[in-house]
């Protein structure tokens, strides 16, 4: 069985239609609205409170804390969707298309589920394809957000992850590739234990660092560190373990 959601902390124009993908809100959304069935601020154990800073990971942990095990979970957002059923004349890596109804129907379709599942066969994670920096992804980290802020990220990964998960950090420094956007789809084993290690570190980073104060007309707001922190972290967990991942064309939508 395959779960997979949507994530939108913001009204949706187009409400997405029935199909393989859940809708699921969190932040502003979830707080004002009781009509989604999936909200960062149901359960007993939830951390809504710091939507804020940790963005889409507030449902990512709901997930891992309150839903019931199944075989695969997923999360995309409600501006990007994986498109799994590629057109063939368009190999980009990203599509930028309207959010219609049109559009949201060929994204929810039962034939993307299916492709996912065949996919999940050979591999161990749907995830973007990947995208090269300019630079390293500890320098690119440096150049758009606070330094002392990756520096605790990789202080804590040294205290408390495991020997097989923090000897990889020097992947870091060399390392320009990336894949974007806390968006993958994989089986419910690996994202428990991405979960934990995750959670773990960003916490304490959390802890020691607390909330930083929001940055008029910044692109990347240093409020939200620990969400971007956590993409570098997926990077990570990824290499270390030697996931088969596959890298799937991304569609972005507009007037969503």
């Amino acid at each position: 069985m395959l779960k997979m959601f949507s994530i939108a902390h913001d009204q949706v124009v187009n409400p997405l239609p029935s199909g393989w993908i859940e809708p699921f809100a969190i932040g502003d959304l979830a707080r004002a609205s009781t009509e989604y069935t999936y909200r960062d601020n149901g359960g007993a154990d939830n951390i809504a409170r710091l939507h804020s800073c940790f963005s889409e990971l507030t449902a990512h942990y709901w997930a891992w804390k309150n839903l019931e095990k199944t075989e695969y979970i997923g999360f995309c957002h409600y501006r990007r969707y994986f498109n799994l059923l590629e057109i063939p004349q368009i190999h980009v890596q990203q599509l930028v298309a309207q959010g219609s109804p049109e559009v949201l129907s060929f994204l929810n379709q039962e034939e993307q589920k299916q492709r996912a599942l065949q996919i999940l066969q050979t591999s161990d994670v749907i995830a973007p394809r990947q995208s090269c920096l300019p630079t390293t992804i500890h320098d690119q980290f440096y150049r758009n957000h606070p330094a002392f802020v990756w520096d605790e990220f990789v202080r804590v990964i040294e205290q408390v992850s495991p020997p097989w998960l923090s000897k990889y950090l020097p992947w870091f420094d060399v390392a320009h590739e990336i894949r974007w956007f806390p968006v993958f789809i994989t089986r419910w084993e690996i994202f428990e234990e991405y979960c934990t290690l995750l959670f773990d570190v960003l916490f304490l980073v959390f802890q020691r660092i607390g909330t930083l104060a929001p940055v008029e007309g910044a692109r990347f707001q240093p409020t939200r560190y620990p969400a971007f922190l956590a993409e570098r972290f997926l990077m990570l967990y990824f290499h270390a373990k030697g996931l088969r991942v596959y890298g799937a064309q991304l569609v972005i939508l507009q007037g969503a």
